[in-house]
């Protein structure tokens, strides 16, 4: 009885040590599943980064993939909220009003000017937008050296706010309707020539501009100078005015070409870039009537911030507009700079800018003007008291030689 008892005795330590071996090896495979989930983890982090994996990932990892590496090849521009409403592409009509000029960057146009325009004697000088000048004065230029008509003047340009209240108060006191838009002078910041980037072209000595005939090469030109016919036939629906073949809209080239190519407006075409073209989503590419290549992307600007932040590319010349309603329109030229650009070899070197001189700075200047002054001062004091010595020695010189000549006239007189 005492051997079958310690025969039961040693069973249970048998079975507890196969008991311990199974409980080891399913702590080991579950360690083995748990670093393993870890390691493919671990890929698919990858992947969404951007780094290599040979892993397999979702669509929605790899959509993930895309949003983060978006911003690969730009880096972010600040611009102040209120940019919104200045550049080239603001939209300016009956619903959207003109907000802003910004004046510091108004030239005056010297030549080709009508002087019995409608405008106030106060707006005697007409001026345009700085960016606009150069490509005006070619555009004119050009239709005078294709035709050898030379009778092409500008009628009108930038309009200031009290002379477009001007105009439109006597368009009202001789009877004038605004209810018709097709015979109506726009009320004041609702114009186009408030932006300082529309001009209109008159004849001498009829007045007369249609657009046709010889003068028909503006709108089939105008493209290339970065201007087009903003109000142009059969858009009345669109930008309620009527048809005007004498009224030309600076807005680039890149812009130009495709509003031209595409018979649209400029209400079409910004709401074009609104919808189908934002950042993020497919930009334009555009081939511009200079031969350049073009992307454009719209950006929507958050009104409840000061500043926005637009992506910008790192490696191409940009430029950024607002569009006087949401948002900012990027234009990057991708294989050079246009004709037009700051940086191009091709544009005039600008005159040197009138710097504002901060208070440091001009306590600085005017102690180095100071320092010049006293230097001068002294170097003139010096340049005096070296005469005066000079004279001091030729007096003495002249004394001496006059006393030897006295000596000598003294000897004789002995002799």
């Amino acid at each position: 009885m005492a051997g079958n008892r310690k025969k039961k005795k040693n069973s249970p330590s048998g079975f507890a040590v196969f008991t311990e071996f199974l409980l080891s090896l399913a702590i080991i495979g579950g360690g083995v599943y748990a670093v393993g989930n870890a390691v493919s983890k671990s890929s698919i982090v990858k992947n969404v980064k951007g780094q290599d994996s040979n892993v397999d990932s979702s669509e929605d990892i790899q959509q993930d993939s895309t949003e983060n590496n978006i911003y690969d090849g730009y880096s972010f521009s600040t611009v102040s909220y209120n940019d919104i409403f200045s550049g080239d592409l603001v939209l300016v009509n009956d619903e959207y009003e003109h907000h802003q000029t910004n004046e510091n960057q108004l030239v005056g146009i010297m030549d080709r000017v009508d002087e019995n325009s409608e405008d106030s004697e106060e707006e005697s000088e007409h001026k345009i937008m700085i960016t606009a000048l150069q490509p005006l004065s070619d555009f004119m230029n050009a239709f005078q050296e294709t035709t050898g008509i030379d009778n092409v003047v500008i009628y009108t340009s930038y309009r200031t706010q009290e002379v477009q209240q001007e105009l439109y108060d006597n368009f009202v006191a001789e009877g004038g309707d605004d209810s018709d838009n097709s015979n109506s002078v726009a009320k004041a910041g609702h114009s186009e020539h408030q932006t300082g980037y529309a001009v209109d072209f008159t004849t001498l000595p009829d007045y007369e501009f249609e657009g046709d005939g010889d003068y028909a090469w503006f709108s089939q030109n105008c493209q290339n100078y970065g201007f087009i016919l903003r109000y142009p036939d059969g858009k009345y629906d669109i930008t309620n005015i009527k048809h005007e073949p004498w009224h030309f809209r600076y807005v680039g080239i890149p812009h130009a070409t495709y509003i031209m190519q595409n018979n649209i407006c400029l209400e079409e075409y910004i709401d074009l870039l609104r919808e189908r073209y934002s950042f993020d989503s497919d930009h334009l590419i555009i081939n511009g009537s200079d031969g350049l290549t073009y992307e454009v992307y719209y950006w929507l600007a958050d009104s409840s911030s000061e500043t926005i932040s637009i992506p910008v590319p790192t490696d191409y010349e940009y430029t950024i507009s607002g569009n006087n309603i949401d948002g900012f329109i990027v234009t990057i030229c991708t294989d050079g700079f246009p004709k037009y650009s700051s940086n191009s070899p091709d544009t005039p070197a600008d005159e040197s800018p009138e710097t504002e001189v901060t208070e440091n700075e001009g306590d600085e200047n005017q102690e180095n003007q100071e320092s010049e002054e006293s230097e001068e001062n002294q170097d003139s004091e010096e340049g005096e008291e070296s005469d005066e010595n000079q004279d001091s020695e030729d007096s003495e010189d002249n004394e001496e030689s006059q006393e030897d000549e006295n000596s000598v006239e003294s000897e004789e007189s002995i002799e």
